[in-house]
């Protein structure tokens, strides 16, 4: 199974990556909203698979957008919909 981890508490986000990796799942890390946006428009955009299988998402990134924001985006776009399970 392929993880997206979107976290970007630094501590937090290896302590995943190592727990999620030690249970033998492929973990693609994004450090913040724009980088993890970036690579989805990419997805809606051109006809790729999507790159990943469950979404961990910190509902409470700072910068100029939040973890809510990206549900909405995920949500909103019907190509990537069926990967939310909120």
């Amino acid at each position: 199974m392929r993880v997206g981890l979107l976290e970007d508490d630094v501590a937090i986000q290896e302590m995943l990556l190592l727990v999620l990796q030690d249970e033998g799942y492929a973990v693609t890390n994004y450090a913040n909203a724009e980088e993890c946006l970036t690579e989805m428009q990419v997805t809606v955009v051109e006809p790729v698979p999507i790159p990943i299988d469950l979404m961990i998402i910190d509902w409470r990134l700072t910068g100029s957008i939040s973890g809510i924001e990206v549900i909405q985006y995920i949500r909103n776009n019907p190509r990537l919909a069926p990967y939310l399970l909120c």
